[in-house]
């Protein structure tokens, strides 16, 4: 009896090659439980990466958004967009309040500031880090009689061309050196707004259903046929200083009269013709600050890198910059095409291309990372009657 048990024993027990066949299987299931395990990480980190991207410029655009909706959009008083090669600055004065001097009283403190957002380049320690969205808040008070921050007011100065006296200006309000468009230029109201955003754009969306480099109107429009002298008005919009009463009524190109369009790409300022007698050689034409009476809408893009890719480049300042200069600027051509092609379009051509990282000098994963985003903040505009 006791042999018939030991043989039942025997024979219930497993072989060894059920053993080994139970092991091969839970190792299979172990290596697929661990490549899903490493895809839903993978998915999981891509996801975060994303959403971090996402809400950055969630916060970058709301923050805009507002300060556009408060804007200051009198034409009797300055903004300062900054188009140049890479990065684009804006300054403007916003019903928004701002960080005042800690030696103001409370009593002074107001709803004027003005607001700025660039992207700084260079290394101030130990507020500020290159390659980062910042946005400046500088309260300001009211009474521009007031010694300590106060408003300013264009003040045309009209001895010889129609350009601002300096002083009215935001420019030359906080001249420097360097000047508040300057990028050394330093102040204790710029805080770091997106720490991951690394290029920021801008273009105009006019009235006229058009995209320009400028918030000015090529006035008259393209093939508006000419007036019975035979002689078109004109405008210029590439000019590199302020107009002049000299500018106005001429037999010959270019000729300019009321509505005429001049844009200052020195000092970044429009003027509008409110009055050209047509007398030859008068020097009797009246130019005024155009504001933003041609804006229908400003288009703002930015580019981000996560932190997270940043860390895999160790926040290289040279690679950031490449990749940088890599999204290129508009240009006139590339927003009247047909479609236009604004910043959003081109940048996301760039980025989707096959050779985008290694032309930077990236990892393909930290160039697949790279996110755009671009929004158009519409302005209510009360001077389109100009």
């Amino acid at each position: 009896m006791t042999v018939a048990r030991h043989r039942r024993q025997v024979e219930s027990a497993f072989t060894l090659v059920e053993l080994m066949t139970a092991v091969a299987i839970l190792s299979v299931l172990m290596i697929f439980i661990g490549l899903l395990l490493t895809a839903a990480s993978k998915a999981t980190k891509l996801s975060r990466q994303r959403i971090d991207a996402d809400s950055q410029a969630r916060l970058i655009f709301d923050s805009m958004a507002d300060d556009f909706t408060r804007m200051m959009r009198r034409p009797d008083v300055d903004f300062h967009f900054v188009k140049q090669a890479g990065n684009d600055s804006f300054f403007m004065f916003c019903e928004n309040p701002g960080y005042f001097d800690s030696s103001l009283t409370p009593a002074v403190e107001s709803t004027l500031s003005l607001v700025g957002y660039r992207i700084n380049t260079i290394n101030n320690p130990p507020a500020d880090f290159p390659n980062t969205l910042e946005k400046l808040a500088k309260g300001l008070t009211w009474d521009v009689q007031a010694t300590a921050y106060p408003g300013v007011f264009l003040t045309l100065d009209q001895t010889g061309s129609f350009a601002p006296d300096a002083a009215s200006t935001i420019v030359g309000r906080w001249p420097g050196p360097p000047a508040i468009d300057q990028p050394t230029y330093t102040d204790t109201n710029f805080h770091l707004l997106g720490d991951s955003t690394f290029r920021l754009e801008f273009c105009f969306l006019l009235t006229d259903g058009t995209y320009s480099l400028v918030p000015a109107i090529n006035y008259p429009p393209a093939g508006t046929p000419a007036p019975p002298s035979g002689i078109a008005v004109s405008s210029n919009l590439a000019a590199t200083g302020a107009p002049t009463p000299g500018n106005g009524y001429s037999t010959t190109a270019p000729n300019y009269g009321v509505g005429s369009r001049w844009y200052d790409t020195t000092n970044f300022r429009g003027y509008i013709c409110t009055y050209a007698p047509q007398v030859a050689g008068s020097n009797a034409a009246v130019w005024q600050p155009l504001g933003m009476a041609d804006v229908q809408a400003v288009v703002v893009a930015v580019a981000i890198l996560d932190q997270s890719s940043q860390k895999i480049i160790n926040s290289n300042t040279t690679i950031m910059t490449n990749m940088a200069a890599a999204l290129k600027d508009p240009t006139a051509a590339n927003l009247t095409s047909t479609p236009p092609q604004l910043m959003a379009t081109m940048w996301l051509n760039t980025v989707s291309s096959s050779t985008f990282a290694s032309s930077v000098g990236v990892p393909a994963v930290v160039g697949a990372q790279v996110r755009i985003y671009q929004r158009f903040f519409y302005l209510n505009n009360l001077y389109n009657n100009l």
